[in-house]
């Protein structure tokens, strides 16, 4: 692995711990906040799922049809 790629790991793990941590807390029943989480996932509307879903599709097709072939192109 590159440095750069270490770091950005680390980057994202403390970020999320940091966020946890504002949100929730630093109780040490994590089961009760996973819980909680778990409930709101469940009873987000089924529609919400589809459009979340339906954007990241489109982002990725736009990936694959046009940001990688231009970079494939630059290399040579």
């Amino acid at each position: 692995m590159r440095p750069r790629d270490v770091f950005d790991m680390v980057l994202v793990v403390l970020v999320s711990i940091v966020l946890y941590i504002e949100f929730y807390g630093t109780t040490t029943s994590g089961a009760g906040a996973i819980k909680e989480i778990a409930d709101a996932l469940v009873n987000i509307d089924p529609m919400y799922y589809l459009i979340v879903g339906g954007v990241f599709g489109v982002i990725f097709v736009s990936y694959i049809t046009i940001y990688l072939p231009q970079k494939h192109s630059q290399n040579p």
